[in-house]
């Protein structure tokens, strides 16, 4: 099990993950797929390079500091109060969500379908909004690793939850980045690397086609 967590590979690296992830985004800002994009490359170079900049300068320093690496460690199961405290705080999340939906008295999704004139970037308690979000991302991520570690389908609950929430309340960023890292977790803790490729392949396939549909329902 402990191999299982302690593998690795060099194209997972956080800091490789996030340049290529800003080198894909002026890429498709250079070739013009929107219209909506009125800001002039120029404006937005400076701020690129000064995020890889300190992205790969946090990545230089963390060889100064030197650090006792542990290639393995051992897993244990975790104890009954900790999974009964998680799951406490996720219900938290989920309370905290519904009186997102009361406060604002709509439902994002279904008051877009209905045709109303309302605005995804209107919606939530202002402050409570950035911490739930924060927060099913947070979860899904645990629950991801949980799922491929000890095979039990609840564990997946936080994970579905995220992306379902996502599609509520119209934010495409949300389930993205939902699927995307528990995508990568997959692939990272996969005990069938290439069945993982094209499990990963397919799911993307059809995010990708479902951030389209998200994309024309809320413009």
């Amino acid at each position: 099990m402990s191999s299982l967590v302690s593998r690795k590979h060099v194209f997972m690296h956080p800091v490789l993950i996030s340049l290529l992830a800003w080198a894909g985004c002026y890429l498709a800002y250079i070739m013009g797929l929107s219209s909506r994009l009125w800001i002039p490359i120029g404006q937005l170079l400076p701020v690129g390079t000064a995020i890889a900049s300190g992205m790969l300068c946090g990545w230089a320093a963390s060889f100064l500091v030197p650090i006792r690496r542990v290639d393995k460690f051992e897993l244990t199961s975790p104890s009954s109060t900790l999974l009964h405290r998680a799951w406490l705080l996720f219900g938290f999340l989920n309370v905290l969500l519904v009186l997102e939906f009361i406060y604002c008295g709509y439902i994002p999704l279904l008051a877009m379908a209905q045709g109303s004139d309302v605005s995804h970037f209107a919606f939530g308690i202002p402050s409570v909004h950035g911490f739930v979000f924060a927060g099913y991302l947070f979860f899904s991520s645990c629950g991801m690793i949980a799922f491929m570690i000890y095979r039990k389908p609840h564990y997946l609950i936080p994970v579905v939850a995220a992306v379902v929430v996502g599609f509520l309340v119209v934010s495409r960023k949300m389930f993205m980045v939902s699927s995307l890292q528990s995508f990568i977790l997959l692939m990272l803790l996969s005990r069938r690397p290439l069945r993982a490729v094209f499990v990963t392949v397919g799911l993307g396939c059809l995010i990708i086609v479902l951030f389209g549909l998200a994309g024309d329902l809320r413009s």
